[in-house]
């Protein structure tokens, strides 16, 4: 099954764009105390509390942290598709 690298790659790109507002809103209602506490624990309970700035919320950076991840999912969903698509022997679907 061959896939077409454009949509693959908006898919992707939607995707992690999505994932990132979705995770901004969850640490924007939990607070300072919840984020560092999920971000520790994903790093095996190193401390990040000495890196802690709390800055606020802003939403030009949300804006800006989004598109760059819709860009990257552009691009590694395209060439994803690609790399599938010359090693793959079947036909494409759409």
């Amino acid at each position: 099954m061959k896939i077409v690298p454009s949509k693959f790659a908006l898919a992707l790109g939607l995707a992690l764009s999505i994932s990132f507002l979705v995770c901004n809103i969850i640490f924007f209602i939990g607070g300072k105390d919840f984020s560092l506490n999920i971000v520790n624990t994903l790093f095996h309970d190193m401390d990040f509390k000495p890196l802690m700035i709390d800055n606020g919320f802003n939403f030009v950076k949300l804006i800006c942290g989004m598109a760059i991840l819709f860009l990257e999912g552009l691009f590694t969903g395209y060439i994803t598709a690609s790399i599938y698509n010359a090693i793959s022997k079947n036909k494409p679907i759409d």
